[in-house]
């Protein structure tokens, strides 16, 4: 399987969230990970790829406005 990267941006939430430091938690600093053992196949669609684009990029906006921490990047307090 070939992957060809057309663009990438940024997406920021659709609405002002919190804006300060969150420590990880002890379950999450350990590195503890699950992953699904499944690829998903579907057919063809008739959808054009800029609407799909559009609504995936419109759905990420509004879900990180509940999930603001997914929202961020990680990077070391120093403690």
């Amino acid at each position: 399987m070939e992957l060809n990267i057309k663009r990438s941006l940024m997406v920021t939430p659709a609405e002002p969230t919190w804006t300060g430091n969150q420590s990880l938690s002890e379950w999450d600093q350990i590195g503890c990970t699950t992953h699904a053992h499944a690829i998903y196949f579907y057919g063809p669609t008739t959808t054009p790829i800029q609407a799909i684009t559009k609504t995936l990029i419109d759905s990420l906006r509004r879900v990180l406005v509940h999930f603001y921490p997914l929202a961020g990047r990680l990077r070391s307090l120093g403690n």
